[in-house]
């Protein structure tokens, strides 16, 4: 009966309106009272957990690896998420290892390293271009590729389950593209900084497959800054080629 009677006096578009408004009003507004502060000011990993949204660790295991040192806890934080990058790379589970760079990356930014955020985020879109996915099973006898190991396919593909290898312009997500723009600014870079950097630090990421020349990486990386969708399409275009020529056995999709 309340909806009904609002919706008399004002129009589904103004109600949507008002409440986006609102909503923003409110987050702007909920923040910690000076009690709020001085409650937490020795527990202040609490806070960090509740807002984590990786999955490597939780309030509870945080607080087993610490038995009680929580001042220090950003120390202990940073020793899972290692341990967790080794055990994906090791199991060739691409898509958590990229998941644990970014929160790596997140976790630099919430101290405003924003230097070591930048590595770490340019090191999620070097995994999101090179096309490794979930898992990195080892390949069938019938295909070999770096290393003998190959991304399966999402669906079967016949008799042939592992001849298939994603690669799509839309790789890197805006969300990423948006955290790279943020430490960029943070950090005062120019594109022709950035590209430096990102060579530098695309050169010294070893993955088991890369399809991409580092030029490559770091133009698809300026182009997606700027938003430049065809100049990508047209890279992934020609890589795609390069590739089909290189393992004719393999559909590069």
């Amino acid at each position: 009966d309340m909806i009904q009677s609002v919706l008399k006096k004002i129009s589904s578009k103004e109600a949507q309106e008002l409440i986006t408004a609102k909503i923003s009003l409110f987050r702007a507004s909920y923040v910690l009272t000076e009690k709020g502060k001085e409650a937490i000011k020795d527990d202040e990993y609490i806070l960090y957990t509740h807002k984590y949204k990786g999955d490597e660790f939780n309030i509870y295991s945080l607080n087993k690896l610490m038995k009680g040192d929580t001042l220090n806890y950003q120390k202990y934080i940073w020793q899972i998420l290692n341990e967790k990058c080794s055990e994906y790379f090791k199991a060739k589970n691409f898509s958590a290892y990229r998941n644990t760079k970014l929160n790596m990356s997140d976790f630099f930014a919430i101290q405003q390293d924003y230097s070591l955020a930048l590595k770490f985020i340019i090191e999620v879109i070097y995994i999101d271009i090179s096309g490794l996915s979930n898992e990195y099973y080892p390949s069938s006898q019938k295909i070999k590729i770096i290393d003998e190991y190959i991304p399966p396919c999402d669906t079967p593909c016949g008799d042939t389950p592992y001849n298939y290898f994603l690669l799509s312009p839309s790789d890197i997500a805006p969300g990423i593209i948006g955290k790279l723009y943020e430490y960029q600014g943070k950090l005062n870079l120019n594109n022709t900084q950035l590209a430096v950097i990102l060579a530098e630090y695309f050169q010294n990421i070893n993955l088991p497959f890369q399809g991409f020349t580092i030029n490559e990486c770091v133009a698809i990386t300026l182009h997606a800054l700027e938003g430049e969708d065809k100049e990508i399409e047209n890279i992934y275009q020609q890589v795609k080629e390069r590739l089909k020529k290189q393992y004719p056995e393999i559909d590069f999709n």
